[in-house]
């Protein structure tokens, strides 16, 4: 599984929430269909994007599984862009524990230490 990140400055950000590039494999699947490998582009405590196999649509909501720190993940998410292959979305009821995760991750990459905000 590959992975790395980067810092997108907070001025090219349409969003409020600080959000990491990413390069990160992970799988995705439609509600009752198989798990698809799909490649994280970048993710928020409010969502993420991603490239996969097959083409989205507005609207779709699809789960997501993958390990950020070496820790899994499997939320699911809300399609509200989408450009081809490649789609983002919002968090549909995340619970807690992930939202303190993708926190303490991007917390540790804007920052440079581990803190929960």
């Amino acid at each position: 599984m590959s992975h790395s990140s980067s810092f997108r400055p907070p001025e090219k950000q349409r969003r409020q929430s600080g959000r990491i590039k990413l390069n990160i494999a992970g799988h995705y699947r439609f509600t009752d269909s198989d798990w698809q490998p799909c490649q994280l582009i970048d993710v928020s405590v409010g969502g993420l994007s991603l490239e996969g196999k097959f083409s989205f649509y507005a609207g779709d909501v699809i789960e997501v599984k993958f390990l950020l720190d070496k820790k899994p993940l499997l939320c699911r998410l809300h399609i509200k862009n989408v450009h081809g292959k490649k789609a983002g979305g919002i968090f549909v009821d995340l619970p807690q524990a992930e939202q303190n995760l993708i926190r303490d991750y991007l917390h540790q990459h804007f920052f440079g230490d581990k803190k929960t905000i």
